[in-house]
């Protein structure tokens, strides 16, 4: 699932932050500015995608570093805002959202078909 995610983000020309951990790639997390909405909002507007922690460097504070340094690249490329998501399951996520005061402004379903 998670190459599917790499290559259809590299297809996508989405951004791919990674970060390693004694030369072992720890996770990485995509992320684009999306550019149409950018133009009609006047303002970079940035988004952040997937963010994946491989299983060995789980509740190392990996994952953490990992978002506060994509926000950084962000702010850096000039985004103005940054839209992100999660499932409303994934109480990890939730909590990185609230303490870097992301708050919610929609909730949606999402469906999935894998093929």
């Amino acid at each position: 699932m998670y190459r599917k995610w790499v290559q259809s983000a590299w297809e996508s020309n989405d951004l791919i932050a990674v970060i390693e951990v004694e030369d072992q790639i720890g996770g990485f997390f995509i992320h684009n500015v999306d550019n149409l909405l950018s133009e009609k909002m006047g303002y970079k507007y940035g988004q952040m995608k997937n963010l994946v922690i491989d299983s060995n460097f789980r509740e190392s504070g990996l994952g953490e570093k990992l978002w506060v340094g994509t926000i950084a690249l962000m702010k850096k490329a000039g985004s103005i805002y940054i839209d992100s998501g999660y499932s409303s399951k994934n109480y990890i996520s939730s909590k990185l959202h609230t303490k870097y005061l992301f708050y919610p402004v929609c909730e949606e379903v999402v469906f999935h078909l894998w093929f």
